[in-house]
């Protein structure tokens, strides 16, 4: 949770594409490598932003995995 730049509405789709970034110096691989991880791992990351200036929520779910196979 941040209460950073927020996420503007025409970027929702893009923002775990490889190389999309907002930033003047970003390579736009953070997120993208992150929400592979989480599929990797058979889980999500999902986002909440109210738009810009109001910063944004991401959340990580992971499967809960119990005992050993």
């Amino acid at each position: 949770k941040d209460n950073g730049a927020g996420i503007l509405e025409k970027d929702r789709h893009r923002i775990f594409q490889y190389g999309f970034t907002t930033k003047k110096t970003g390579h736009g691989i953070g997120l993208h490598g992150s929400i592979n991880a989480a599929k990797e791992l058979s889980g999500n990351i999902t986002f909440q932003s109210e738009g810009p200036g109001k910063g944004a929520v991401f959340t990580l779910e992971l499967p809960l995995k119990v005992g050993r196979n």
